[in-house]
């Protein structure tokens, strides 16, 4: 690929281009009302829940809009599927705290649209996909072919590389301590979802429960 300097990384803002909330989950069971659940506040963003205007919510794992008895119900199908998109997605994000520099050298940016959905767009491949498959596509053979006739920055090596890998890993840590949330609960079994987010595109993934900063 043909490479020019630049002025350096653009700025890694956590919660824009991709999902990153606290770990935990919400202390939710078969009998939770909407009002009752409405009422944790803060305690939602365990689970990616956010307010949005008109007494709304805004699931950042599902990407859509959702009602949050029926989201959190254990047991339920929506349920079911939040679960799966919140491992894929914590498990995504400790993925970018390693190597979350690299996609930047590879033609490839974390963008949210204006409703909040995120994705990955490759300027080398003009394609776009859910946010957690970037490094899906960089390992692709069309990719590393379109790669070569692009125009992309030098990659780092040695201490920059090691900073900037370093500044990844800050910036999920700075937006994970600016969360004023409790101390995370498990009474929530992950036995229910949604329709879109990473579950509807990819049917491997993991169960894991490790918090991000792990």
């Amino acid at each position: 690929a043909m490479v020019v300097d630049d002025a350096g990384p653009p700025p890694i803002i956590p919660g824009i281009g991709f999902p990153c909330y606290p770990p935990g989950q919400v202390a939710a069971h078969e009998g939770s009302t909407e009002e009752q659940l409405a009422a944790m506040g803060t305690e939602l963003l365990k689970d990616g829940l956010e307010a949005r205007p008109g007494g709304k919510f805004w699931c950042g794992y599902c990407e859509c809009e959702v009602v949050l008895a029926t989201h959190l119900r254990p047991g339920g199908k929506e349920h079911k599927g939040h679960i799966k998109n919140k491992d894929i997605s914590f498990d995504t994000v400790k993925d970018l705290r390693q190597r979350g520099w690299q996609l930047r050298y590879e033609g490839v940016e974390l963008v949210q649209d204006a409703n909040g959905c995120r994705s990955y767009s490759c300027k080398p491949c003009q394609r776009k996909e859910g946010w957690y498959q970037a490094f899906q596509h960089i390992e692709t053979g069309k990719h590393e072919k379109a790669k070569s006739y692009a125009v992309l920055p030098p990659r780092p090596s040695g201490k920059r590389e090691q900073a900037e890998r370093e500044a990844w890993s800050k910036a999920i840590d700075e937006h994970l301590a600016g969360f004023a949330v409790p101390g995370s609960s498990s009474s929530v079994g992950p036995t229910s979802g949604s329709t879109s987010g990473p579950a509807a595109a990819s049917s491997s993934a993991s169960s894991s429960s490790a918090a991000l900063a792990a």
